[in-house]
């Protein structure tokens, strides 16, 4: 937490922002966004690492913060949001890139090559979706009725873990939000568990024809 971000911000970002900005030759809207993303990577160290330093105590929806902030005058939900606010600006220079690199790859005549206001309002809809993410968390985050009892259960793990207890932003998140974690997992884990056996394994034989059109749709979700 404390050697990590100092390299981070100092040496590597500034260094790769310096190659983006006077050694790299590239359309000028995806250097715009490397610069972007690099700069919003910068922040996000600064606050996940000295700011805020988040720990989750699995399998409960418990996180725990040990950073400069987390003291009585910053809430909980309050320091999760800034968190989801700047993982959702990381995302949206990053997709974007990955939109433009999958457009340029494609042969000319593709029925998948898209115009660039298509690209835009593909993008728009994509931030759209990420601010909505951030504004749910920030207006229906609520924490557990039986907070201090679950509490309770960890006491002696968070005095083993943290020599100052009293300092941690301790959040106890409903069960709405570990059944959304949950099912998050899920549907990310899965799709790249049949990815993997399908490259492992000739699909075709186990599976009836009719099904690899719809199988190829999930992969591309």
């Amino acid at each position: 937490r404390y050697s990590f971000w100092p390299i981070s911000v100092v040496i590597v970002h500034p260094f790769v922002i310096f190659l983006l900005i006077f050694k790299t030759q590239m359309d000028r809207d995806c250097k715009f966004a490397f610069l972007c993303h690099h700069t919003v990577m910068i922040t996000f160290d600064v606050y996940s690492n000295l700011l805020y330093q988040a720990y989750t105590l699995l399998p409960y929806p418990i996180i725990c913060c040990t950073g400069i902030w987390c003291d009585e005058r910053h809430s909980p939900r309050s320091l999760l949001t800034i968190m989801a606010m700047l993982t959702s600006s990381l995302c949206v220079p990053y997709l974007f890139l990955m939109l433009r690199m999958h457009q340029k790859m494609l042969y000319e005549g593709s029925s998948l090559r898209l115009t660039k206001r298509s690209q835009f309002l593909i993008m728009m809809f994509i931030t759209a979706v990420l601010v909505s993410n951030v504004y749910s968390l920030w207006a229906w985050s609520e924490e557990s009725p039986q907070k201090e009892d679950i509490l309770q259960i960890f006491k002696v793990i968070t005095r083993l873990i943290w020599k100052n207890p009293r300092r941690n932003c301790i959040a106890v998140n409903n069960n709405i939000f570990s059944y959304k974690a949950c099912t998050t997992s899920i549907m990310f884990v899965l799709p790249l568990f049949f990815l993997f056996l399908g490259l492992v394994v000739d699909m075709p034989s186990v599976i009836p024809v009719f099904l690899m059109p719809i199988l190829r749709i999930s992969f591309l979700v």
